[in-house]
C-alpha cells in the first residue's frame, strides 16, 4: 500500500478505480489487483460493481481478499446489505480469510436461506477450528441442499479434533438418512480407524446413498479389515458402488483380494470393469497382466484405455510392450492415444512412435511430441526438429518448443 502511493502519489485511489473501467483488460485486471493491494475500504464498492463480470470474479475477490485481510471489520456491514449476488462473494472472502473475528457473522449467515451463503459460512467456521462451531454444523448435515450438507462435512472434517468418534459412530444407527451418509463421509475424511466395524454393517443398509458413503469412507480409512468390507459391497446392485469398492481393493500379496477383482474384470457394468483395470495396476504380477491384456479385448473403448494405462506400468515386461505396439494401429483413436502415451514407460520406443508425428489427428501427433521429449535421446530430438516447420498447429508446435528447449 505504501509503495502503491509512493508511485502513483496522493491520487492513487483515484487513478486506479479509473483504470478498473478501462476497456482494455490487459489494463483493467491488473488495476483490480493493484487497488486491492492499496487496502482502501473505500475500493468495495467499486470492485463489487465489477464482480457481475464473470470473467472478472477471481480477480476481484482477491482483491476483496487484500483488503479484508488489512481490514477485517469493513467487510461485515457490506455482508448484511448487500445484494445476494455480492453479499455472496464478501461471504466467499470472509470465509477464505479464516480470520477469529469472522466467527460471529459467518455464525449468523448459517441462518441464511441462500445455501451458497450457508455453505461458505459453514466452511469458514471450519477454517477458523472454533469448538464451539461443532454444535452449530452438526445440524446442516441433514440441510435440504447438498451443496451445504457437503460444507459441513468438510467443516466437521476440519474441527476433528474436537469430535467424539463414539457419538459418530451413533449417528450411523439414526433414522435420517442424509444424517447417516454424511456422518459415515467425517468417519471417512478423518480416517477413524475404530469406526470400521460401524462402516462394515453400514455397507448393508438400506440407502444407497449411505451404502456407497460408507463404501468411501472404509476405502479412505483402508487396511486389511478395510478390504474384508469392501469385498461384501462388490455385490451391490448399484454399479457405481461395486466400481468404488472394486478400485479401493488394494493388499498387494494377497490372493483373495486379486482374485476379487480379476472377477470384476467381467462385471456387466464397464465402470465397474474400468475400476478393475486400473485396481489391477497395484500388483505387479503374472496374473495380473495376463488379465489386463485380456481386457484389452474388451468391447468398450474406456474399459480398454484403463487397461491400457495400467499395463504401462509392466515397463519390464515384453508381452506388455508388444501388445501396446499393437494398439498403435487401432481405429479407435483414444486407444491409439492412449498406447502411444503409455510407451513412454518403456525403453526403445522411438521407432513405433515416430510415425505417428505424421497423424492426422493433432491429438495423435500431440501424444507422439510428448513420449519422444521424454525420451531424451538424440533420435527423439532429431525426429521433432524434422517435423517442427512442418507441424501447423499451434498446441503441438508448443509442445515441440518445449521439448527443443527453443
Amino acid at each position: 500500500s505504501e509503495q502503491l502511493h509512493n508511485i502513483l502519489g496522493d491520487d492513487a485511489f483515484d487513478i486506479l478505480v479509473r483504470h478498473i473501467n478501462h476497456k482494455n483488460k490487459d489494463v483493467k485486471g491488473p488495476a483490480i489487483v493493484l487497488l486491492g493491494l492499496l487496502c482502501d475500504h473505500r475500493a468495495i464498492r467499486p470492485l463489487l460493481e465489477l464482480s457481475k463480470d464473470e470473467f472478472l470474479r477471481d480477480t476481484v475477490k482477491r482483491s476483496l481478499v487484500f483488503i479484508g485481510k488489512e481490514d477485517p471489520d469493513c467487510l461485515i456491514p457490506i455482508v448484511k446489505t448487500e445484494i445476494p449476488e455480492r453479499s455472496r462473494l464478501i461471504v466467499e472472502v470472509i470465509s477464505e480469510l479464516q480470520n477469529p473475528a469472522f466467527y460471529d457473522i459467518l455464525l449468523w449467515l448459517l441462518m441464511e436461506h441462500d445455501g451458497h451463503v450457508v455453505a461458505y459460512a459453514a466452511r469458514g467456521l471450519g477454517w477458523i477450528g472454533d469448538r464451539r462451531a461443532v454444535e452449530e454444523i452438526f445440524p446442516l448435515l441433514i440441510h435440504p441442499y447438498p451443496d451445504v450438507q457437503e460444507a459441513a462435512v468438510a467443516a466437521l472434517t476440519e474441527l476433528k479434533k474436537f469430535l467424539s468418534i463414539n457419538e459418530l459412530i451413533d449417528k450411523l444407527n439414526s433414522p435420517n438418512i442424509l444424517l447417516r451418509k454424511n456422518t459415515a463421509l467425517i468417519l471417512g475424511n478423518i480416517h477413524a480407524g475404530e469406526s470400521i466395524e460401524a462402516l462394515g454393517f453400514a455397507v448393508k443398509d438400506e440407502s444407497e446413498e449411505v451404502r456407497k458413503a460408507a463404501v468411501k469412507a472404509i476405502s479412505m480409512i483402508g487396511g486389511e479389515h478395510a478390504n474384508r468390507y469392501l469385498r461384501t459391497a462388490l455385490t451391490d446392485e448399484s454399479a457405481e458402488i461395486r466400481a468404488i469398492a472394486t478400485e479401493n481393493l488394494s493388499l498387494p500379496g494377497d490372493m483373495e483380494t486379486l482374485n476379487s477383482i480379476i472377477v470384476m474384470t467381467k462385471d456387466p457394468d464397464e465402470i465397474v470393469r474400468a475400476s478393475a483395470a486400473r485396481a489391477l495396476s497395484g500388483y505387479n504380477d503374472e496374473l495380473s497382466l495376463k488379465t489386463l491384456l485380456g481386457l484389452l479385448k474388451d468391447s468398450n473403448g474406456f474399459v480398454v484405455t484403463q487397461a491400457i494405462e495400467s499395463i504401462s506400468l509392466f515397463s519390464d515386461r515384453k508381452e506388455a510392450r508388444e501388445a501396446l505396439i499393437k494398439l498403435l494401429l487401432s481405429h479407435d483413436s483414444e486407444i491409439r492415444r492412449t498406447a502411444i502415451l503409455s510407451l513412454a514407460s518403456f525403453p526403445d520406443v522411438e521407432d513405433e512412435v515416430e510415425p505417428h508425428l505424421f497423424s492426422e489427428d493433432w491429438a495423435t501427433r500431440l501424444a507422439a511430441v510428448q513420449v519422444l521429449s521424454k525420451t531424451g535421446t538424440q533420435q527423439s530430438r532429431v525426429c521433432l526438429e524434422g517435423i517442427y516447420d512442418i507441424e501447423d498447429d499451434p498446441t503441438v508446435r508448443k509442445a515441440i518448443e518445449v521439448a527443443l528447449g527453443v
